[in-house]
């Protein structure tokens, strides 16, 4: 019965119009709330906004409740703010009361004439602007990594990451490598650094700093052409990069650099 595609999303839109319409009837219980909100565009290339409302709840707590993406075709301010007004009075939020906006640093969200939160301050005085701290803390890695020591080694660990993922061989031979030396590590892939979100970049680190011992074992294997992990014949690129990166692993340099990051991003919250 409940098996059909159309049933089961069926279900979900009811189970998310139910979860939407508590969280907005507490939010009007408590009167005062902060918009959050930020950009993005998604696989499909459309522009999504996510909605956050932030409020303090009947028991005293800080909220901060996700409630939907919005599409939207145009991204400006003016765009971004009726979007998110209209929103707000389709779902019975009182605007007025809006006491606090929180966005990135963009022209088209931060700017107090033409962006998001000078365009909500029109209606609503009180709804003060605060520039995301996660994302200023994102601006402030961001610019501390622009030192050449720790966008090399960002650089090394990116490589590699994409070195063993786009080759199936590649990345066969290192489970087997990791089987055969660290026979109860769990972790098998590498990730690959987060772009965007310096902050997130902690999780790349820790499975390479898990994985290091294999990656090296692997790198002097293919390097060496060794059969102690059975006979694997490799192309000349291979051989010339596991070389090159073998070299790079080692390195006093890299060493350095890559524990005091690790360290310095495992700190943040």
């Amino acid at each position: 019965l409940y098996t059909s595609r159309s049933i089961q999303n069926e279900m979900i839109d009811v189970i998310s119009s139910v979860v939407e319409d508590q969280i907005i009837t507490e939010v009007n219980s408590a009167k005062y709330f902060t918009t959050l909100a930020d950009e993005v565009t998604d696989c499909s290339n459309l522009e999504q906004v996510s909605i956050v409302i932030r409020f303090v709840d009947g028991d005293k707590h800080i909220r901060e409740d996700f409630l939907g993406f919005l599409t939207v075709e145009r991204i400006t301010g003016e765009s971004l703010a009726a979007a998110l007004l209209s929103w707000l009075e389709s779902h019975n939020i009182d605007v007025s009361l809006c006491r606090g906006q929180g966005y990135d640093g963009a022209s088209n969200m931060s700017s107090s004439i033409s962006g998001v939160q000078g365009r909500i301050r029109s209606v609503s005085p009180m709804a003060f602007y605060t520039h995301c701290q996660s994302h200023q803390l994102n601006l402030c890695i961001v610019k501390a990594c622009s030192i050449p020591q720790v966008r090399n080694a960002s650089g090394v660990i990116s490589e590699i990451a994409k070195f063993f993922n786009y080759s199936p061989k590649r990345q066969h031979f290192f489970e087997h490598i990791i089987d055969a030396e660290s026979p109860n590590e769990t972790k098998k892939k590498l990730k690959d650094l987060c772009k965007t979100r310096w902050v997130q970049r902690i999780d790349s680190y820790t499975v390479f700093y898990d994985l290091y011992a294999p990656i090296i074992k692997t790198m002097e294997a293919i390097s060496t052409c060794s059969t102690e992990y059975g006979e694997w014949s490799w192309d000349t690129e291979t051989l010339t990069k596991a070389r090159g990166f073998l070299h790079q692993l080692v390195s006093f340099e890299f060493l350095v650099t890559f524990n005091v990051t690790m360290r310095v991003l495992s700190s943040l919250p």
